[in-house]
């Protein structure tokens, strides 16, 4: 006899976004045996720009991501100056790493927040969280869009990156440059601490889930967010001795956050066309016929990467002990998905 267990949708996106649906199916050992994904993003959304002029593009771009907007827009305007022959001046160049910096630290802490509520309340580190949001979002609007005019009239105001670590700091308990100087020692003892980061590291530490998600065949070349872009002690103390499931994938999104709010450069794009978005590396490309009108534009996103048949999501669930659902929302969260989901279990009740 069949058994259906339905996760509520997690609160990540705009509905409007698309959603993706996740079914599993675990054998009377309860253990996972198949990953049915339904990834229910809009698909092919490049084709709306076709037709259009490559300035009329970029100002749309805005409109058509209303989230990752920044690496969106980073990327777009990295491609169209490409095709076009052209290399971003220093301004624009920093405005897209400074963006993508303050993208990556909205996005990590709102997916942190979903993680910490469903693990310790609706309430929890409300006040911390939302105004380390408010801020965030605040900066970001000060960042005009990007154009391919010469001179652009508008300049994006200096970020306020100590008013970020000062509100980061409540949540990690310490400043984000001492966290960075913890051993392994060290971020275990914090772990036993009240801070809201450090409460989420403490029950992932737990033997039965710390190593959710692991898998052997796992190449670290395959991903291009937190896990992949930070190179820090403790990353490579979890890699080796957790894997690259849950914990692991958690730990270096602090570690990320904690770095990149003191060096936002290190989301600086490499190679036209090219933007490092919170989840992973984003790619757009172009081709403009000989009226200088847009004949095709494709856009390669992490979440369809990793949310495909075959991709890091399957692979990290497949042959998994299925522990409570919500420890595989967690995971799920982890990877980073950048739409809503939804989880459901089919399993078969176990022979007397």
């Amino acid at each position: 006899m069949n058994k259906v267990y339905q996760a509520e949708s997690s609160v990540t996106a705009a509905p409007s976004a698309g959603h993706i649906n996740i079914n599993l199916s675990v054998d009377q050992y309860e253990h996972i045996t198949e990953v049915s994904i339904r990834n229910e993003r809009p698909k092919n959304l490049g084709n709306i720009l076709i037709g259009l002029e490559p300035e009329q593009a970029l100002q749309r771009i805005p409109t058509v991501f209303l989230l990752c907007s920044q690496a969106q827009q980073c990327a777009a305007y990295g491609a169209m100056l490409s095709v076009q022959g052209q290399e971003m001046m220093p301004e624009q160049f920093r405005q897209s790493y400074e963006g993508c910096a303050l993208e990556w630290l909205k996005e990590h802490s709102w997916q942190l927040w979903q993680m910490e509520r469903e693990q310790f309340g609706e309430d929890f580190a409300m006040h911390d969280s939302i105004a380390l949001s408010r801020e965030l979002l605040t900066q970001l609007r000060h960042y005009p869009k990007f154009t391919l005019q010469h001179n652009p009239a508008e300049k994006p105001t200096e970020t306020d990156w100590t008013r970020v670590q000062e509100l980061l700091t409540p949540l990690f308990g310490i400043t984000p440059a001492h966290f960075l100087s913890f051993s392994i020692s060290d971020l275990k003892k914090w772990s036993q601490s009240q801070a809201p980061y450090a409460r989420l590291l403490d029950a992932m530490l737990d033997n039965s889930v710390s190593r959710l998600g692991t898998y052997e065949q796992w190449d670290i070349s395959h991903e291009s967010g937190s896990i992949s872009r930070q190179k820090h002690p403790l990353l490579d103390h979890a890699l080796e001795h957790w894997g690259n499931g849950l914990l692991t994938r958690t730990l270096a999104r602090l570690i990320e956050m904690a770095s990149v709010c003191q060096h936002p450069e290190l989301a600086s794009p490499e190679k036209p066309g090219q933007a490092k978005a919170s989840r992973g590396s984003l790619q757009h490309s172009v081709e403009i016929n000989a009226q200088g009108i847009i004949f095709r534009y494709d856009i390669d996103a992490p979440t369809d990467r990793y949310f495909c048949d075959g991709g890091i999501v399957e692979q990290s669930l497949l042959g998994q002990k299925l522990p409570e659902l919500t420890w595989v929302r967690q995971l799920i969260w982890a990877i980073d998905p950048c739409v809503e989901f939804t989880v459901t279990s089919h399993a078969h009740n176990k022979e007397n």
